[in-house]
């Protein structure tokens, strides 16, 4: 009797053992080498922090150049953020990681404030560009708290309280 190639047998476990196996497979082909995961990560993370510096030289007036400011801010801040999810591994999987419940908060925040920095940065209110960029500050370190594993977390937690 030939066996049609599509129709998936439940009570045949070999099935489920190559289809984890494709799983895997994929997974590991998607992932970047441990040298690709590292000069990603310092070359997007050097650039970003250059981004965020050169942005400071638009701080002394921000009255007339407050776009510049928000625009180099921020895009620093994405790619130092691009820099992280470079460094795990996968970072299109790692994207949608950000949105899980442990780091939804963070993240939105982090994300309404680059918004809301670019905002008030074309409307020219200048005391709400400082006040978001402060915000992008925190949120950034929140999110980047929220990955840190949880003996990590407990020693920082035991040097402030």
């Amino acid at each position: 009797m030939l066996e049609n190639p599509l129709i998936i047998n439940v009570e045949n476990d070999s099935y489920s053992e190559t289809d984890s196996e494709t799983d895997s497979e994929t997974d590991s082909e998607t992932r970047l080498s441990y040298t690709t995961r590292i000069l990603g990560y310092i070359v997007c993370t050097l650039l970003g922090y250059f981004c965020t510096f050169v942005s400071t030289h638009f701080l002394h007036d921000i009255h007339k150049n407050s776009p510049s400011f928000a625009i180099l801010y921020t895009f620093g801040n994405i790619l130092s953020l691009t820099g992280s999810l470079v460094l795990y591994g996968n970072p299109c999987n790692d994207f949608f990681i950000m949105f899980k419940r442990k780091h939804i908060c963070p993240t939105l925040i982090y994300f309404i404030s680059m918004f809301l920095t670019f905002y008030f940065a074309y409307t020219k209110h200048v005391t709400s560009v400082y006040i978001f960029i402060i915000l992008q500050f925190i949120a950034n370190l929140w999110l980047s708290y929220t990955y840190l594993p949880a003996y990590i977390k407990k020693c920082i937690c035991s040097c402030f309280w």
